[in-house]
Protein backbone atom coordinates (compact mmCIF):
# COMPACT_ATOMS: atom_id res chain seq x y z
CA UNK A 1 0.00 0.00 0.00
CA UNK A 2 1.17 3.53 -0.84
CA UNK A 3 3.95 2.53 -3.92
CA UNK A 4 3.50 2.21 -6.99
CA UNK A 5 3.97 -1.67 -7.23
CA UNK A 6 0.80 -3.77 -8.38
CA UNK A 7 0.62 -7.07 -6.19
CA UNK A 8 -1.05 -9.15 -8.70
CA UNK A 9 0.41 -12.51 -8.65
CA UNK A 10 -1.71 -15.58 -10.17
CA UNK A 11 0.86 -18.46 -9.42
CA UNK A 12 4.07 -19.06 -8.34
CA UNK A 13 5.40 -20.18 -11.75
CA UNK A 14 4.16 -21.60 -14.97
CA UNK A 15 4.55 -25.87 -15.84
CA UNK A 16 7.43 -26.92 -17.38
CA UNK A 17 6.11 -26.31 -21.26
CA UNK A 18 8.09 -28.85 -23.09
CA UNK A 19 5.95 -31.19 -20.85
CA UNK A 20 2.90 -29.96 -19.74
CA UNK A 21 0.77 -27.03 -20.66
CA UNK A 22 2.35 -23.81 -19.00
CA UNK A 23 -1.35 -22.63 -18.05
CA UNK A 24 -4.28 -24.42 -16.70
CA UNK A 25 -7.34 -22.67 -18.34
CA UNK A 26 -7.95 -21.01 -14.87
CA UNK A 27 -4.67 -19.33 -14.38
CA UNK A 28 -4.74 -18.34 -18.19
CA UNK A 29 -8.50 -16.76 -17.79
CA UNK A 30 -7.04 -14.85 -14.28
CA UNK A 31 -4.31 -13.65 -15.77
CA UNK A 32 -6.25 -12.27 -18.89
CA UNK A 33 -9.02 -10.68 -16.63
CA UNK A 34 -5.87 -8.68 -15.06
CA UNK A 35 -4.85 -7.05 -18.09
CA UNK A 36 -7.89 -6.33 -18.90
CA UNK A 37 -8.78 -4.61 -15.01
CA UNK A 38 -5.60 -3.05 -15.07
CA UNK A 39 -6.40 -1.01 -18.21
CA UNK A 40 -9.96 -0.52 -16.90
CA UNK A 41 -8.28 1.21 -14.34
CA UNK A 42 -5.41 3.51 -16.55
CA UNK A 43 -9.06 4.38 -18.74
CA UNK A 44 -10.42 5.48 -15.61
CA UNK A 45 -7.93 7.86 -14.83
CA UNK A 46 -8.40 9.60 -18.24
CA UNK A 47 -5.23 7.93 -19.33
CA UNK A 48 -5.58 7.68 -23.66
CA UNK A 49 -2.26 5.76 -24.03
CA UNK A 50 0.02 2.78 -22.73
CA UNK A 51 3.07 1.38 -23.03
CA UNK A 52 3.49 -2.47 -23.07
CA UNK A 53 6.43 -4.48 -22.13
CA UNK A 54 7.69 -8.26 -21.11
CA UNK A 55 9.52 -7.41 -17.90
CA UNK A 56 10.14 -11.10 -16.85
CA UNK A 57 13.10 -12.90 -18.10
CA UNK A 58 13.11 -16.50 -20.19
CA UNK A 59 10.27 -15.49 -22.26
CA UNK A 60 12.63 -16.38 -25.63
CA UNK A 61 11.32 -19.82 -25.69
CA UNK A 62 7.83 -19.54 -25.29
CA UNK A 63 7.82 -16.40 -27.90
CA UNK A 64 9.54 -18.88 -30.71
CA UNK A 65 6.98 -21.69 -30.12
CA UNK A 66 4.19 -18.67 -29.46
CA UNK A 67 4.90 -17.30 -32.96
CA UNK A 68 5.61 -20.83 -34.62
CA UNK A 69 2.43 -21.42 -33.93
CA UNK A 70 0.04 -18.72 -34.80
CA UNK A 71 2.23 -17.80 -37.98
CA UNK A 72 2.21 -21.86 -38.95
CA UNK A 73 6.00 -21.71 -40.05
CA UNK A 74 9.25 -23.85 -39.00
CA UNK A 75 11.19 -22.49 -36.33
CA UNK A 76 14.20 -22.16 -38.55
CA UNK A 77 12.57 -19.55 -40.96
CA UNK A 78 12.12 -17.19 -37.67
CA UNK A 79 15.61 -17.00 -36.48
CA UNK A 80 19.05 -16.91 -37.75
CA UNK A 81 22.54 -18.18 -37.16
CA UNK A 82 24.35 -16.83 -34.19
CA UNK A 83 21.56 -14.54 -32.90
CA UNK A 84 20.71 -14.04 -28.98
CA UNK A 85 18.16 -13.48 -27.22
CA UNK A 86 18.25 -12.17 -23.82
CA UNK A 87 21.55 -13.51 -23.82
CA UNK A 88 21.32 -16.73 -24.75
CA UNK A 89 22.01 -18.60 -27.92
CA UNK A 90 19.57 -18.82 -30.38
CA UNK A 91 20.44 -22.84 -30.98
CA UNK A 92 19.05 -23.48 -27.34
CA UNK A 93 16.55 -21.60 -27.33
CA UNK A 94 15.35 -23.01 -30.90
CA UNK A 95 15.78 -26.66 -29.26
CA UNK A 96 13.85 -26.15 -26.28
CA UNK A 97 10.55 -24.59 -27.92
CA UNK A 98 11.12 -27.73 -30.51
CA UNK A 99 10.73 -29.97 -27.79
CA UNK A 100 7.45 -27.51 -26.44
CA UNK A 101 5.91 -27.86 -29.80
CA UNK A 102 6.38 -31.30 -30.44
CA UNK A 103 4.86 -32.19 -27.07
CA UNK A 104 1.54 -30.66 -27.65
CA UNK A 105 -1.25 -30.83 -30.16
CA UNK A 106 -1.33 -28.44 -32.86
CA UNK A 107 -3.66 -26.17 -32.51
CA UNK A 108 -4.73 -22.39 -33.95
CA UNK A 109 -6.64 -21.45 -31.35
CA UNK A 110 -5.31 -18.15 -29.34
CA UNK A 111 -6.03 -18.74 -25.92
CA UNK A 112 -5.06 -22.59 -26.37
CA UNK A 113 -1.70 -21.60 -27.74
CA UNK A 114 -1.20 -19.16 -24.49
CA UNK A 115 -2.36 -22.00 -22.30
CA UNK A 116 0.61 -24.83 -23.84
CA UNK A 117 3.30 -21.87 -24.18
CA UNK A 118 2.82 -18.60 -22.61
CA UNK A 119 3.18 -17.48 -19.14
CA UNK A 120 0.93 -14.67 -16.61
CA UNK A 121 2.33 -12.19 -17.25
CA UNK A 122 1.94 -12.49 -21.65
CA UNK A 123 -1.27 -13.81 -21.12
CA UNK A 124 -1.94 -10.18 -19.06
CA UNK A 125 -0.36 -8.30 -22.01
CA UNK A 126 -2.75 -9.89 -24.30
CA UNK A 127 -5.86 -9.22 -22.38
CA UNK A 128 -4.81 -5.70 -21.39
CA UNK A 129 -4.22 -5.14 -25.72
CA UNK A 130 -7.69 -6.26 -26.98
CA UNK A 131 -9.30 -4.01 -23.53
CA UNK A 132 -6.82 -1.13 -25.14
CA UNK A 133 -8.11 -1.49 -28.66
CA UNK A 134 -11.72 -1.64 -27.31
CA UNK A 135 -11.43 1.37 -25.87
CA UNK A 136 -9.66 3.01 -28.71
CA UNK A 137 -6.54 3.76 -26.69
CA UNK A 138 -3.15 3.59 -28.82
CA UNK A 139 -0.62 1.11 -27.48
CA UNK A 140 3.19 1.02 -27.76
CA UNK A 141 4.80 -2.39 -28.22
CA UNK A 142 8.47 -2.47 -26.26
CA UNK A 143 9.70 -5.84 -26.95
CA UNK A 144 9.68 -9.11 -28.07
CA UNK A 145 7.33 -11.08 -25.24
CA UNK A 146 4.95 -7.81 -25.81
CA UNK A 147 5.37 -8.15 -29.65
CA UNK A 148 4.62 -11.48 -29.17
CA UNK A 149 1.45 -11.00 -27.20
CA UNK A 150 0.15 -9.12 -29.99
CA UNK A 151 0.74 -11.51 -32.44
CA UNK A 152 -2.44 -13.75 -29.58
CA UNK A 153 -4.10 -10.34 -29.62
CA UNK A 154 -4.69 -9.97 -33.40
CA UNK A 155 -5.55 -13.76 -33.84
CA UNK A 156 -8.34 -13.00 -31.38
CA UNK A 157 -9.38 -9.86 -32.85
CA UNK A 158 -7.20 -8.18 -35.84
CA UNK A 159 -8.05 -4.74 -35.40
CA UNK A 160 -5.70 -4.46 -32.45
CA UNK A 161 -3.04 -4.07 -34.80
CA UNK A 162 -4.92 -0.99 -35.79
CA UNK A 163 -3.86 0.73 -32.08
CA UNK A 164 -0.19 -0.63 -31.90
CA UNK A 165 3.07 1.30 -32.54
CA UNK A 166 6.37 -0.64 -32.49
CA UNK A 167 8.93 1.62 -30.19
CA UNK A 168 12.05 0.11 -31.97
CA UNK A 169 13.26 -2.48 -34.67
CA UNK A 170 14.88 -4.37 -32.57
CA UNK A 171 17.94 -6.61 -33.94
CA UNK A 172 16.18 -10.16 -34.15
CA UNK A 173 14.35 -12.05 -36.80
CA UNK A 174 11.60 -12.80 -34.61
CA UNK A 175 10.71 -9.49 -34.14
CA UNK A 176 10.90 -8.15 -37.72
CA UNK A 177 8.71 -11.02 -38.80
CA UNK A 178 6.02 -10.12 -36.53
CA UNK A 179 6.30 -6.41 -37.47
CA UNK A 180 6.13 -7.57 -40.96
CA UNK A 181 3.19 -10.05 -40.60
CA UNK A 182 1.12 -7.33 -39.17
CA UNK A 183 2.09 -4.11 -40.78
CA UNK A 184 2.98 -2.56 -37.48
CA UNK A 185 4.63 1.23 -37.31
CA UNK A 186 8.02 1.33 -35.97
CA UNK A 187 8.76 4.98 -34.63
CA UNK A 188 13.21 4.28 -33.99
CA UNK A 189 15.38 2.09 -36.17
CA UNK A 190 17.91 0.72 -33.97
CA UNK A 191 19.73 -2.55 -33.65
CA UNK A 192 20.47 -2.71 -29.79
CA UNK A 193 18.40 -4.00 -27.24
CA UNK A 194 17.73 -2.60 -24.04
CA UNK A 195 16.10 -3.70 -21.07
CA UNK A 196 12.53 -3.32 -20.78
CA UNK A 197 10.96 -0.05 -21.20
CA UNK A 198 14.17 1.98 -22.14
CA UNK A 199 12.75 1.50 -25.85
CA UNK A 200 9.64 3.14 -25.00
CA UNK A 201 11.12 6.05 -22.61
CA UNK A 202 13.29 6.54 -26.11
CA UNK A 203 10.29 6.51 -28.56
CA UNK A 204 7.94 8.54 -26.57
CA UNK A 205 9.15 12.41 -27.18
CA UNK A 206 9.27 11.65 -30.49
CA UNK A 207 5.53 10.71 -30.97
CA UNK A 208 4.92 13.59 -28.13
CA UNK A 209 6.71 15.95 -30.65
CA UNK A 210 4.48 14.45 -33.77
CA UNK A 211 1.52 15.33 -32.26
CA UNK A 212 2.28 18.53 -30.92
CA UNK A 213 2.95 19.18 -35.08
CA UNK A 214 0.05 17.76 -36.26
CA UNK A 215 -2.09 19.95 -33.10
CA UNK A 216 -0.53 22.87 -34.28
CA UNK A 217 -0.45 22.47 -38.45
CA UNK A 218 -2.79 24.31 -40.55
CA UNK A 219 -5.69 22.06 -41.56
Amino acid sequence: HGNRLINAKIGEGTADFTQYPALTTAEAQDAFHLGVRLVNREHHHACNFIAFAGLGKGASAACLAICTAVLDCKLTELTAESEQLEGLAIESLVQLSETALKKHPKTHDAFTILTLYGGYEMTALVGAMLRAAELRMVFMVDNLPAAAALLLAAEINKEVARYAIVAASLNNTLMKHIINHLKLPVLLDYQQEHLPGISSAMALPLLRNVLKLLQHSNP
